[in-house]
C-alpha cells in the first residue's frame, strides 16, 4: 500500500514538471553543489584573516610596514601634547604613520550612532565644525605635516573623523574604525586632569570609553597622562640649542613591557628624542618571590631577546642609553627612578596586565586606578614626576570579546 502511495505521488511530481522547470531545476542543484567547497573556504580565509590582524601589535610589526594610530581627542585642549607625541612618533619613508584623529561626541537626539568624516585639509574653510578647523590648525597643516617636510621624517597622512554615540558603547565604533583600518595603536586621553592630590577634574565617561577600549580592542593601547608636552629648548654646547623631548622607559617586564619598549625605540629614531631606557632586575628578594610563585619562564625569555636586541642597534644610535638597575620591589623602582630621571619629559610604562611581578610590591596596595597599572600610577601620582608626561601601553592580546 505504501510502495502504492509513494509511485502515484512520484508520477504526480513528474508530470507537474515541463519541460521549462526541470532545467532550471537541474542548474539550481549544480549551482548549491559548486558552492558547497568554496563557502567554508571563504568562510575560513576572512577569519584567518581577522586573527591575523588581531594578532598584529608594534612588537611584531615589520620595520618597513606603516605605522597605524587611531588617535581619540573629547575636547580640544586634548590635541596639543597628543600632537607632539605623535610628531615624535618618527614617520619615515619606510615606515609612514597615517593618523585617524578621532573626535568623540556623547550622543544626543538620535538613535544610532554616527560617523562623520572630515576633509583634514580643508583649514580655510569657516564654516567647518570646531573640531574639524582645530585638527587642521593643530594637527594638520601647521604641525605634523610640516614636522614631516623640517626634518628626515615623512609627512603624516591625517583622516579626522567625529565619532557620535553614547558614552557606554563608544568603543565600538572605535574598534570596529582600528578593524577596517587595520590599526596597530589606539591613544586615548587620560579621565583625570592635574597630578596627585592636584587632580582639577575626573570625567567618568572618558574612563568608561578607556575601560572599554582595554578590554575590547583589536590592537595595542595607549592612555597618555598630559601635563603639557611640548618640545622643550635645550643648551648644548658653544651657543648651540636644540629642540628636544627626554624620554625615559622605565622596562620591568612582560608583553606590555615590550610593546611599551617597541614603540620608545621607533621613537628613538626622531632627531628630536633622547630615550633612556632602565631595565631593572630583581634582587634576591625578589628572586625568591619569583621562585616562591613558580612563575613561567616564557615571558622572561622573551624578554631578554627582546632587550638584548635593543642593546644591539643602541650601540648604533647615540640618542639612545641603556641602563640596568637591581630592585627589590615597586617602592625602589620609584626612589632609583627619583634619583635619576626627574628632569624627564616624558615616561612610558607598560601597564603590566596579568603579570604577576615582584616589582609592583609596596605599591599595588595603594593602587586605585587599574587603567594606568601599578607603575604608571604610581609614576602620576608621584611628586617628582608632577611635571612629565607619562605613556602606560597595553599590548594587544587575546581575549573573549563579546559584547
Amino acid at each position: 500500500m505504501l510502495d502504492l502511495f509513494l509511485t502515484n505521488h512520484f508520477m504526480t511530481l513528474m508530470q507537474a514538471l515541463d519541460f521549462a522547470t526541470f532545467p532550471a531545476m537541474v542548474i539550481v542543484f549544480l549551482v548549491m553543489t559548486a558552492l558547497v567547497k568554496p563557502f567554508p573556504y571563504w568562510v575560513s580565509k576572512s577569519s584567518k584573516n581577522l586573527k591575523q590582524y588581531k594578532q598584529r601589535t608594534m612588537e611584531t610589526s615589520k620595520d618597513d610596514s606603516e605605522f597605524r594610530i587611531i588617535m581619540c581627542v573629547h575636547e580640544s585642549h586634548h590635541l596639543s601634547g597628543m600632537s607632539t607625541l605623535l610628531k615624535l612618533s618618527n614617520s619615515t619613508k619606510l615606515s609612514p604613520i597615517t593618523i585617524f584623529a578621532l573626535h568623540l561626541v556623547e550622543l544626543t537626539g538620535r538613535s544610532s550612532a554616527m560617523l562623520i568624516v572630515h576633509d583634514a585639509y580643508n583649514a580655510t574653510n569657516i564654516s567647518q565644525p570646531i573640531f574639524e578647523r582645530v585638527i587642521s590648525d593643530h594637527v594638520s597643516s601647521q604641525s605634523l605635516r610640516s614636522y614631516g617636510r623640517r626634518g628626515t621624517g615623512h609627512p603624516i597622512s591625517i583622516q579626522p573623523v567625529t565619532v557620535v554615540s553614547p558614552y557606554a558603547t563608544m568603543h565600538r565604533e572605535i574598534c570596529c574604525i582600528a578593524e577596517d583600518k587595520h590599526v596597530t595603536l589606539i591613544i586615548v586621553p587620560f579621565h583625570k586632569e592635574g597630578c596627585g592630590i592636584d587632580v582639577v577634574q575626573e570625567n567618568s565617561s572618558i574612563r568608561t570609553v578607556n575601560h572599554n577600549l582595554l578590554a575590547k580592542a583589536p590592537c595595542s593601547v595607549g592612555i597618555f597622562v598630559d601635563r603639557g608636552l611640548q618640545l622643550s629648548i635645550h643648551d648644548m654646547g658653544f651657543n648651540l640649542w636644540k629642540q628636544q623631548i627626554n624620554v625615559a622607559m622605565l622596562f620591568t617586564g612582560g608583553p606590555d613591557d615590550r610593546e611599551a619598549l617597541a614603540y620608545s625605540w621607533r621613537m628613538a629614531g626622531s632627531r628630536e628624542v633622547r630615550l633612556t631606557v632602565v631595565h631593572f632586575r630583581p634582587g634576591e628578594k625578589a628572586k625568591n618571590i619569583m621562585e616562591e610563585r613558580k612563575e613561567s619562564e616564557n615571558y622572561k625569555q622573551l624578554d631578554e631577546k627582546y632587550v638584548n636586541e635593543l642593546r644591539f642597534k643602541a650601540k648604533f644610535n647615540d640618542s639612545v642609553i641603556y641602563l640596568e638597575k637591581v630592585v627589590n620591589n615597586g617602592e625602589e623602582i620609584l626612589r632609583t627612578t627619583k634619583e635619576m630621571f626627574d628632569y624627564y619629559d616624558l615616561y612610558i610604562v607598560g601597564r603590566g596586565q596579568g603579570v604577576a611581578s615582584p616589582f609592583t610590591s609596596g605599591l599595588s596596595e595603594w593602587s586605585d586606578c587599574k587603567d594606568l597599572g601599578v607603575l604608571g600610577e604610581a609614576l602620576s601620582t608621584s611628586e617628582f614626576a608632577r611635571n612629565a608626561s607619562i605613556l602606560v601601553i597595553q599590548q594587544y592580546y587575546v581575549a573573549d570579546t563579546a559584547e
